[in-house]
């Protein structure tokens, strides 16, 4: 059979190595990190995507990462240069649904005789494809970064606390009347609600817990909940050094973002999301508690069970 690679498209509109906006990191990483899956199952070439990108949005809000992810990997996997130019211009591209008939694993209605190129795109199945395959997929991020973002993220160890993501930005305000929250929607939750998780798990462990804080929001914006005890913000540098920051943290409060998830995917540590909002199971350890809380919930046994062994002065 003849060679087959894999490359994960990360955009539409593509120039010269550049995406004209698209959807933001946390997206962009799982079609990536379904290609790298794959590449590894069936034992193909990996095509190095393009993660450069222009984002109007996140300059004319002023956001202190413009998001062109252009600051995130300089030692990339797979394919690269001319020759990957050369592939993408010239080999028949095929859905990830032909793959197993490409693999033989199926009938295909026409065999194959020259290379071919299985193209991942879109985020649909969320974390479904990547589960069980944590160490790969945070060990070829981790090569990839740039030794700045490297020295960034070593500077925040953020394991003796609970890390908390806060979405604002672009996010849509959370409806009045909170039961008709969606999944697959984008809200700026209730800060009081972070604030009450955050009450919750101190007052069963201990209120001198740090909480460590990372958002695009502005500094006025998060007053309620920067002005508790213990509380500090977190900035290790861009979407990426953010994201491995709060995976070193012990409790991940998230926001419903797929940000948020990558944290708590490669962290492997238990985390909490808003009623509607857990839209993607993320770990393999049925142990580890992965859930929604509401306002009026207690926190779930197994999440106490989780503090106990995390926090041993409980």
């Amino acid at each position: 059979m003849s060679k087959l690679y894999v490359y994960p498209k990360l955009g539409t509109f593509e120039f010269l190595g550049r995406r004209l906006g698209g959807r933001g990191l946390g997206n962009l990483l799982i079609t990536y990190a379904r290609a790298l899956v794959l590449a590894e199952k069936y034992k193909l070439e990996l095509i190095s995507p393009s993660w450069n990108s222009v984002k109007l949005g996140a300059i004319l809000r002023g956001e202190k990462d413009a998001r062109t992810y252009s600051d995130l990997f300089d030692k990339p996997t797979g394919v690269t240069g001319l020759k990957k130019h050369f592939l993408l211009s010239v080999v028949r591209r095929y859905p990830e649904s032909e793959l197993l008939s490409l693999m033989g694993d199926k009938p295909l209605k026409k065999p194959i005789s020259r290379p071919a190129m299985i193209e991942c795109s879109g985020h649909d199945g969320f974390f479904g494809d990547l589960v069980g395959y944590r160490s790969l997929i945070k060990n070829n991020l981790f090569a990839m970064l740039t030794d700045k973002n490297i020295k960034n993220i070593n500077k925040h160890d953020l394991s003796d606390g609970i890390v908390v993501h806060i979405r604002m930005g672009d996010f849509q305000p959370v409806p009045s009347d909170l039961s008709q929250i969606k999944p697959w929607l984008n809200y700026r939750l209730p800060l009081s609600w972070y604030g009450d998780i955050i009450d919750k798990i101190r007052a069963y462990t201990d209120y001198t817990i740090p909480v460590y804080v990372c958002s695009d929001g502005k500094t006025d914006e998060l007053a309620n909940i920067l002005c508790k005890e213990n509380v500090s913000r977190v900035f290790a540098g861009n979407s990426i050094s953010d994201i491995m920051a709060l995976s070193s943290g012990a409790v991940m409060i998230g926001s419903g973002s797929s940000f948020s998830m990558w944290a708590a995917f490669l962290g492997g540590m238990p985390s909490i999301w808003f009623p509607n909002l857990h839209s993607s199971m993320l770990l393999e350890d049925g142990s580890i508690f992965e859930g929604e809380i509401g306002f009026d919930d207690p926190l779930p046994k197994k999440l106490l069970r989780n503090l106990k062994s995390i926090f041993h002065n409980v």
